[in-house]
């Protein structure tokens, strides 16, 4: 996000933060089904699901894929889903059924971007409050006030 705000600022635009990923979450569903052959790890730090110690963050494409943005924000938006993935296959192997999830956080903040990628990548439908761009922690405490206000009626 920093590099495509430095960008724009050599146009003289400075989008603020909140302007700049809507409109660039919003821009990543013109992308291609198969994100152009267009291939990002997005690992800053490490991953112990997939044995990997260190962040290794990467952005590959095929020779003749189309390098676009649309392209490049797409696929760094699922990458952002890759161990949910993961996760999400393991618990299928385990006859664990999934019939509904409900998405929190940033990835949530623009309405609709989030909730199709992960969607897609879970193979369930998902749904948002409207707190969901509050994050995780916001969540988890919305979580806990519930469950005591649940136990105590």
């Amino acid at each position: 996000m920093s590099v495509l705000r430095e960008a724009a600022g050599l146009f003289g635009a400075e989008p603020d933060s909140g302007e700049a990923y809507r409109k660039l979450y919003e821009k990543s569903l013109e992308g291609d089904p198969d994100c152009g052959g267009v291939l990002v790890c997005n690992y800053m730090a490490g991953e112990g699901v997939t044995h990997l110690d260190e962040g290794r963050p990467m952005v590959l494409r095929r020779p003749d894929g189309r390098f676009t943005l649309a392209n490049f924000l797409r696929s760094t938006l699922y990458s952002t889903l890759a161990t949910l993935k993961i996760g999400m296959d393991i618990l299928a192997e385990e006859a664990v059924e999934i019939r509904t999830l409900t998405g929190h956080g940033g990835l949530f903040k623009t309405p609709v971007v989030g909730q199709r990628y992960m969607a897609a990548a879970c193979n369930a439908p998902v749904t948002c409050m409207e707190t969901a761009g509050e994050g995780g922690p916001y969540g988890m405490a919305r979580l806990a006030a519930y469950r005591v206000t649940r136990l105590e009626n």
